[in-house]
């Protein structure tokens, strides 16, 4: 899961597509992970066959078939997929992140929310973590507490993508605009599709015509 975070997707699928684990359900969580790597590639058809393959419909499978149908913008049979998934009060942060985004998707902030702070109790020295909990502090108002996570990464990690992108919100919700799109345009080079979104429109009430 560290090796997606870094967008080594290419590189999980290459190194990982032929193991096989003796243990079935371990097998079947590294089929998951798998498949996830090939939907982060787009490639749809070969995660979905490979999914086929996993022997344990365990919660990375599940969530790994979820994550598939939201790749391909398919949000109400993701949402379906996930429908009596239990959650364990142990489960694994990748799972709860997991379903925090596909929650968030469906427009169920508040499960979306508790999910993502359940994900960053658990390891609130990850990074990614640490970003996306953020966001997701800003989207409800609370952006003292945002503030304090983007200070943290600002002095573990002051190139990393989240730490520009979090810094961006902050400064547009604090009126900053100039300081912000600076931010967001520092995020671009790594993830250009995600920080668009926030640096598009930030360029856009500068009225500059460029991009």
């Amino acid at each position: 899961m560290i090796m997606l975070d870094r967008k080594e997707s290419a590189k999980v699928i290459s190194e990982f597509k032929d193991r096989r684990l003796t243990s079935p359900e371990a097998d079947s969580n590294l089929r998951g992970i798998v498949a996830i790597a090939y939907a982060d590639q787009r490639q749809y058809a070969q995660a979905e066959d490979y999914l086929k393959t996993a022997t344990n419909n365990t919660a990375t499978v599940q969530l790994a078939r979820a994550q598939l149908l939201l790749a391909q913008g398919k949000t109400d049979q993701a949402v379906a997929a996930l429908d009596g998934m239990p959650v364990a009060q142990d489960a694994p942060w990748w799972i709860l992140r997991g379903l925090a985004r596909i929650k968030q998707a469906s427009g169920n902030q508040e499960a979306a929310f508790r999910l993502m702070s359940q994900a960053y109790d658990a390891v609130p020295w990850h990074q990614s973590v640490m970003g996306e909990y953020a966001e997701f502090l800003i989207g409800t108002g609370k952006l003292e507490q945002a503030i304090v996570i983007r200070d943290k990464l600002k002095k573990l990690a002051p190139r990393y993508y989240w730490t520009n992108y979090v810094d961006a919100l902050i400064l547009a919700q604090q009126g900053r605009q100039e300081e912000s799109l600076a931010a967001a345009s520092r995020c671009l080079p790594s993830h250009r599709t995600t920080c668009r979104r926030l640096y598009w429109p930030l360029k856009q009430s500068f009225k500059k015509v460029t991009y």
